[in-house]
């Protein structure tokens, strides 16, 4: 089994320290990612109940990457 380097685990331990007790998962995410998306595209605050999905967004690529694709597409349509 490889050992991790020294930078391995620092990066490990910030993530963790990073998360947020009431972290949603990337389904929790992507149910929340239309109104979130419709949110960003007007100008709307973003209200306490979106905070979490702008976190999660923040740092799954998986998730961002998706939510950029969606609001590309809701651009080409209003357009």
């Amino acid at each position: 089994m490889a050992k991790l380097s020294t930078d391995q685990i620092n990066s490990l331990v910030q993530w963790v320290a990073q998360a947020q007790p009431d972290e949603m998962t990337c389904d929790e995410c992507l149910e929340k990612i239309d109104e979130y998306a419709e949110a960003v595209l007007l100008g709307r605050e973003i209200g306490e109940g979106l905070n979490a999905t702008r976190n999660h967004l923040e740092q799954c690529s998986c998730c961002k990457t998706e939510f950029e694709a969606l609001v590309d597409a809701l651009k080409q349509i209003a357009t």
